[in-house]
Formats: structure tokens, C-alpha cells, sequence
């Protein structure tokens, strides 16, 4: 019998049964062949270092769980390409985590997250980054190396205590989808919101321009400028 390439637990009776044996079974972390595990809408609050022995994952996908946190052995992951912790209670990535340069997108939307492991840029294959609903308070500085800027077209952040924005030197002219700039703090200094205009670009299509107008929903209004506006408050 071939070992799987794919298992897939989800639900309310995994739930249980993963709550009595305090984690996943031993046996998965022996699937040596196994590229995508997902588990998800389960009581899944451990991820075992054990972790490291799957060394083909492509992908792992543990959303809506109750990991609160992430063991450094995910490092050992070198062919991992997309990484999903979307809805759960994690505190804090380990540094381990900028050893994935394969990894192409990372989800860690709705968490207690303040904070990314500072060489992410080591990632430099990423190309969608979520960051929305958890606890940053600046921009993460990681995310504006010029090494990410080949690849990296989204980001998205709204629904954060974001309230220092950097300048993107390079980064400006590869980011498309820049939704990482929705639902920022009403305290942010309206001196940085105008370093945003900054952002639109040559490669920048016009529908990102239009889409920007959502920035801190409606207090923000579009002014007048050279070459397509500036934002002042009001």
C-alpha cells in the first residue's frame, strides 16, 4: 500500500478525538511521503516538534484550531511553499520560520500576532502575506526588504493597531494588491498617511489606485495632486 501524499482531518469528531490524545497521532508524523496535511475546526492546541521528520510537506494547513503556538523545528520544512494559521490563538512565530525560503504564502490572519520573524525577508519567494485581524502595531519592517520585492504583490493587514507605516523604496513598484493599508488606526499621524500616495507607481494598475479610497473607511477623502491624489483627514 502506498503512503498517502494527502491526509485531510477536519471537524467535530476529530475535535474529540484529538482533544483525548492531546495532539495529532504519532503515526501521522511517520507519513515520510505525506506533502499535504490539513487540520482544521478541531481542539488542535499542540503541534509536535515531531513536526521536522515531514520533510516533503508542500503545504500545511492548520486553520481554526487552538494552537498557541508554533514549534522552531517548522524550519526544517525546506519544500514548505504555503503555510495557513489563520484562526487561531498563537502569540508569537519562532525565528525558525525565515528558514522556509520556499515558501510562497503565509496566513496567519486572526491571531495574537504583534510581531514577524525579523529575517522574513529570507523568504524571498513569498508572494501573499496575511497578517489581518491580530495585534501589530507597526508595519513589520521584515515585510519592506528590498530581497522580498521579485515576488511578494500582496499583503493584507487591516483590522490591526498599525500606527507607524514605513517608506517602501523598492517594494512600491512590485506590490499590486496592496490591501495591507485598510482599516489602519485613526491615530496614525496624517503626515505618514501621505507617504502612501507614494506607493502608486507606473506598474500600479488604476483599479489599486480606486480601491485605495477605502482607507480607514470613510474619513479618509481623496485630495488633489500631481499625479492622482494625496488624503487628508476630515
Amino acid at each position: 500500500m502506498k503512503s498517502p501524499h494527502e491526509l485531510v482531518i477536519s471537524g467535530p469528531k476529530h475535535a474529540k478525538q484529538l482533544e483525548e490524545e492531546k495532539g495529532l497521532n504519532e503515526t501521522v508524523y511517520r507519513i515520510y511521503s505525506l506533502n499535504f496535511p490539513g487540520v482544521s475546526k478541531t481542539s488542535l492546541n499542540v503541534l509536535s516538534p515531531k513536526i521536522k521528520q515531514l520533510e516533503n510537506l508542500t503545504a500545511l494547513m492548520l486553520y481554526d484550531n487552538k494552537l498557541t503556538l508554533i514549534p522552531k523545528e517548522i524550519g526544517c520544512l525546506k519544500k514548505l511553499k504555503t503555510l495557513d494559521l489563520s484562526n487561531n490563538k498563537i502569540d508569537n512565530l519562532p525565528e525558525e520560520l525565515s528558514q522556509l525560503t520556499d515558501l510562497q504564502s503565509h496566513n496567519i490572519i486572526k491571531n495574537n500576532i504583534s510581531h514577524l520573524p525579523k529575517d522574513l525577508s529570507k523568504c524571498n519567494k513569498l508572494i501573499v502575506v496575511k497578517i489581518s485581524h491580530n495585534k501589530f502595531q507597526e508595519f513589520p519592517v521584515s515585510l519592506c526588504n528590498p530581497a522580498l520585492s521579485q515576488h511578494l504583490t500582496e499583503i493584507h493587514a487591516t483590522d490591526n493597531e498599525i500606527l507607524n507605516l514605513p517608506i517602501w523604496p523598492i517594494l512600491c513598484s512590485s506590490i499590486y494588491q496592496l490591501i495591507s493599508l485598510l482599516n489602519l488606526s485613526p491615530r496614525l499621524p496624517i503626515g505618514q498617511i501621505r507617504r502612501l500616495s507614494l506607493l502608486r507607481s507606473a506598474a500600479t494598475p488604476r483599479w489599486w489606485w480606486c480601491e485605495s479610497r477605502l482607507l480607514t473607511s470613510n474619513r479618509w477623502r481623496r485630495g488633489r495632486a500631481a499625479w492622482g491624489g494625496t488624503w487628508w483627514w476630515g
